[in-house]
């Protein structure tokens, strides 16, 4: 099908739409995109919008201390502005078991980065419990730059732990 019929189509929905529907306040014409005019759609189009994105160790894997790594790569400039943690199974070892979420710049392994969180989460907390997370109020902390990166930091032994999901909200 070629663009002119397609837009001639598109045209005679919208028009059919914009008389029928009588409640309308305001129709937006049918567009598409055909790859070539990929340019004209820019990162400014999502500035200032907020975004969650989670990641989860899965089941019994989250009782394995090297299922714990990196797990997000920034695409370009952005900012946290709020980490959440849940698991549906208390860690049960006598020590201390805690994740924080680090940024990683540069050649940085994980364990070695910055850590955003200015406080850890408690993996033997009470189980299904969303916990808010407070954030590094240190300059630059939570601001990641193109291709840094965030990894899970856990410390302990994650005994028994179960299904930990992190949950970030960032905007662009």
């Amino acid at each position: 099908m070629n663009e002119q019929l397609v837009r001639e189509i598109a045209q005679e929905v919208y028009e059919e739409n914009e008389t029928s529907d009588q409640f309308a306040v305001s129709q937006t014409p049918f567009h598409t995109h055909n790859n070539s005019d990929s340019p004209r759609i820019a990162q400014t189009n999502l500035e200032n919008k907020y975004f969650a994105f989670s990641f989860n160790v899965i089941g019994t894997s989250a009782a394995t201390s090297t299922n714990y790594s990196t797990f997000f790569t920034a695409p370009f400039a952005l900012t946290v502005n709020q980490v959440t943690e849940v698991h549906t199974t208390a860690g049960s070892d006598g020590g201390v078991v805690s994740l924080d979420i680090e940024k990683l710049t540069g050649i940085i392994a994980p364990g070695s980065g910055t850590k955003i969180t200015s406080s850890p989460f408690n993996l033997k907390g009470t189980a299904s419990t969303v916990v808010a997370g407070s954030l590094s109020t240190a300059v630059g902390v939570v601001q990641m730059a193109t291709g840094n990166r965030l990894a899970l930091r856990l410390t302990g032994t994650p005994t028994d732990v179960a299904n930990v999901t992190v949950t970030l909200l960032v905007n662009y």
